[in-house]
């Protein structure tokens, strides 16, 4: 019997080996956060900053304060952002409303795309503030707001957060949450095993 649970016991540690082994290619694959200057002529880099408002199901509204680079400068711009704490998935935490961010957006059939991979950070925090001394240093001041609808601002947030320059949470794969259940079950039946047997046993 101390053989068996012995057995079950090497099988659950190679099956643990191997999910933290596959854990990193589930992981979301961002390239490195690169300088300002990368981006310069890309069409598919929006550059901008703005307050950020409370999401909508059309996207989320940008009150942008300056526009650094890309076509569709507007007062008001909308985000397709893929927020939440799934790192996994390329999800990023949402900015909270009425804090003002900074975006390298990615454009994507004419939308502005946020995720976890294209950097974006509070201004408030020292990684935004590095990005936009970054991003003026490199298109110059971005100017005034660019015309166009300007709703009334959100309400002020929780204090800001830092962006996908930073680190964020990740859920835990499905794969790891099915291979722990696995590896609970087979310890299970082999402590089962052990006590029927003992029980069959008049002399145990």
């Amino acid at each position: 019997m101390i053989r068996l649970v012995a057995t079950v016991s090497s099988l659950a540690l190679v099956l643990v080996a191997y999910l933290a082994m596959a854990l990193p290619v589930a992981a979301c694959d961002c390239m490195a956060l690169e300088p300002m200057s990368a981006y310069v002529g890309s069409p598919e880099r929006v550059i901008f900053s703005g307050t950020v408002q409370a999401p909508e199901p059309n996207g989320t509204p940008v009150l942008v304060t300056r526009w650094f680079q890309g076509e569709g400068a507007a007062g008001l711009v909308r985000v397709q952002g893929e927020w939440g704490l799934g790192g996994a998935s390329c999800e990023t935490p949402l900015p909270p409303a009425g804090t003002e961010w900074i975006f390298v957006a990615s454009r994507f059939e004419d939308k502005l795309a946020v995720n976890l991979c294209t950097p974006h950070a509070a201004v408030g925090s020292d990684a935004g503030a590095a990005m936009l001394a970054d991003a003026i240093a490199t298109f110059g001041n971005g100017g005034g707001a660019p015309p166009g609808e300007s709703p009334p601002p959100a309400a002020p947030g929780v204090p800001a957060v830092e962006g996908a320059s930073g680190a964020a949470p990740v859920q835990l794969p499905v794969m790891l949450i099915i291979g722990l259940a696995a590896i609970v079950g087979l310890v299970g039946g082999a402590l089962l095993v052990v006590r029927s047997r003992r029980g069959e046993d008049p002399t145990a």
